[in-house]
């Protein structure tokens, strides 16, 4: 008789969270909103889980199978979603409608982790882009060429990591609620990483300070938010444009209301901004030279142009308005972050109540707490707004043919009030680096490098699985 009790109440409660498990799975149905089905508790995120599929494509799956709606519904885990289709839809939540979508859906909390909190992407490894980027954001020059172990390429490997336990508790944090990571005390940020930063940019502040120092970086331009005598260098007016993909950039103080920045605070929107710079330029950079190796003709286009340029160079020394002419390149790295986007999904989190309106007529509500999904890279595939999208193909953005562009498609960085902070700076580092690398070597594609590339499923950042080899063949004598 015990046993006979023992087992019901066991099956009762196998019942039981079962039912829980499932509990908000007619949220769409109830709406008329198609949406993928999903298994109990994980939602319809086993294909990530299992590693089986890149979290982007899993996520956008709905994309492709009701390619007639503007939106569609998905579940990660038990949380509902609307996935976004419509690009003019997607312009008008993250623009016009701003006010209705002001946060990302993983907004961190500072008791969560006390670094990424406070962060830009939170907040209510290539060596030569960590040198550059370490440069501009923490205004400390290294050398990860001559010194691999320096302390500033070690953490920043730490901070950027998108892979492994890392990048699944990135992953996580994104589905369940905080309160399981306070509760649990896990933080995203390595304490050690986070304390090394912080170290770094408090001994910096008070002796800039201290000193009077003035240096033009990241640091600085938040020290002068911090005093509310943050403005715009009008001498940047003229070098707004770092190419077709430039997005507006959003950092400015504000008059009246003045945020209290603390030395934290700047320490985690600098450190975002180093990591958001690494992600894009990284990205860019690999899958630049991977595109352009294994096209000769394309290769042979870029060299001419960047002889062309440098054979007109006074004293040999590029300059911002030299790379905003070359046409050629912005060509190039535009169709790059058209088909290897480094973000290939953001999100919004509903703020204040918002109306959508389907295809088919049917009209929802969203809600404050409500997730929008945006899939720039399913959308960047797209053949209705890209003919043959998987072709690499920079002259879908010639002078001749940019017209033709649905440009609401477009969107490598982002858009809106929250889009990728540093866009501009990354443009121009990339390029910077593919003139001298191609103004000095012919890259060759090795055969160690994945043709088509494979992409690693277990990653939360677009990194290819067994990374990019080449072959650099000099120019010319003396390289």
């Amino acid at each position: 008789m015990g046993v006979f009790i023992a087992l019901a109440l066991f099956l009762l409660a196998l019942y039981l969270a079962y039912r829980w498990s499932i509990a908000s799975y007619e949220y769409f149905k109830l709406r008329g909103v198609p949406f993928v089905k999903p298994l109990p508790l994980v939602g319809g995120m086993f294909p990530v889980l299992s590693g089986t599929v890149f979290i982007v494509d899993c996520i956008s799956e709905g994309y492709r199978r009701f390619r007639a709606s503007r939106f569609s519904g998905l579940f990660m885990f038990r949380q509902p979603a609307y996935l976004i289709h419509d690009p003019e839809l997607i312009k008008k939540i993250a623009i016009a409608d701003f006010e209705h979508f002001v946060d990302h859906s993983f907004k961190f909390s500072t008791k969560m982790d006390p670094f990424l909190g406070r962060s830009l992407f939170f907040m209510d490894g290539l060596r030569v882009g960590n040198d550059v980027m370490t440069s501009i954001s923490f205004g400390i020059d290294v050398d990860s060429v001559k010194d691999p172990q320096n302390d500033f390429f070690q953490n920043g490997k730490s901070f950027t990591n998108t892979e492994g336990i890392q990048g699944f508790k990135f992953f996580l944090a994104t589905m369940i609620p905080e309160y399981i990571f306070t509760f649990l005390r896990i933080r995203l940020t390595p304490a050690p990483v986070a304390q090394f930063y912080e170290t770094i940019v408090t001994c910096s502040i008070k002796s800039r300070e201290e000193k009077n120092v003035i240096r033009p970086d990241f640091i600085h331009l938040l020290m002068q938010a911090r005093k509310n005598i943050l403005q715009e260098d009008q001498s940047d007016r003229n070098l707004e444009s770092a190419g077709f993909s430039t997005v507006p950039e959003h950092l400015q103080s504000s008059t009246s209301d003045l945020v209290e920045w603390s030395d934290l605070d700047i320490t985690a929107a600098v450190a975002s901004f180093f990591f958001g710079g690494i992600e894009s330029t990284t990205t860019m950079l690999c899958f630049t030279v991977y595109e352009v190796s294994l096209l000769p003709e394309i290769q042979a286009k870029l060299h001419a142009e960047i002889d062309s340029v440098q054979n007109n160079l006074e004293d040999h020394k590029l300059t911002y308005e030299s790379i905003q002419k070359m046409k050629y390149l912005d060509m190039v790295v535009s169709e790059t972050l058209r088909l290897w986007p480094p973000i290939g999904l953001t999100n919004r989190k509903c703020t204040k109540d918002y109306i959508m309106k389907n295809n088919d007529g049917t009209q929802v509500t969203l809600t404050k707490g409500d997730i929008v999904q945006i899939p720039i890279q399913s959308i960047h595939r797209d053949s209705r707004f890209f003919p043959e999208p998987m072709r690499f193909d920079p002259e879908r953005f010639s002078d001749e043919n940019r017209h033709m562009l649905n440009q609401d498609a477009y969107m490598p960085f982002g858009l809106g009030p929250r889009n990728c902070v540093g866009s501009r700076l990354a443009l121009m580092q990339a390029k910077c680096i593919l003139y001298y690398l191609f103004l000095n070597f012919e890259v060759q594609i090795s055969s160690r490098t994945d043709v088509p590339m494979q992409l690693d499923k277990r990653s939360m950042g677009v990194n290819a699985k067994n990374g990019f080899w080449f072959h650099l063949v000099p120019r010319r004598e003396g390289v």
